[in-house]
């Protein structure tokens, strides 16, 4: 499967804002726009991924006592799951000059995705989409993966980012 980013077509974006995908820590609604974000999807657009929700320093200062965290959000089909991605560890080194980052992150128990029969599949694009929607210099090695109930998940086999 090959996925870019790129913009998506207003029939997906209604679809996607019909599912009211709600911010954590507050009653905002996300709202996909067709002509001001491009978003990372395949080509018939039925897995779209994208950063939904990130804190502003004034929301963070406000009120200390909620948990604030960047949040994603990945649709496949006709339904989504809202994830944050909590930091595990964080390598770096330099190898003939050039510079290789390791990462992993802890992906949170998530009764949405335990349920589903292509668990280990939605973890991996997960990743996948994850690395690429960050990860866009061609003059770093990088390696991310994701850790979810103690599984490791590399994101290998999930398809192509043309960018």
């Amino acid at each position: 499967m090959r996925f870019e980013r790129r913009y998506i077509s207003h029939e997906r974006c209604e679809e996607i804002n019909n599912m009211h995908i709600v911010c954590p820590w507050s009653n905002e609604v996300y709202k996909m726009n067709e002509k001001g974000s491009k978003y990372i999807t395949n080509e018939d657009e039925s897995i779209i991924y994208e950063m939904a929700f990130f804190p502003s320093p004034l929301d963070m200062a406000s009120n200390t006592n909620k948990d604030y965290r960047d949040y994603c959000f990945l649709v496949v089909n006709d339904e989504y799951f809202l994830h944050s991605l909590l930091p595990a560890s964080y390598k770096k080194e330099t190898i003939d000059d050039v510079l290789h980052i390791y990462t992993s992150f802890v992906l949170p128990d998530d009764e949405k995705i335990n349920q589903r029969d292509d668990k280990d599949q939605i973890l991996n694009l997960i990743n996948f989409l994850n690395y690429n929607l960050f990860h866009h210099n061609k003059r770093i090695v990088s390696k991310q993966k994701l850790i979810y109930n103690h599984k490791e998940y590399t994101g290998e086999g999930v398809g192509e980012y043309i960018g």
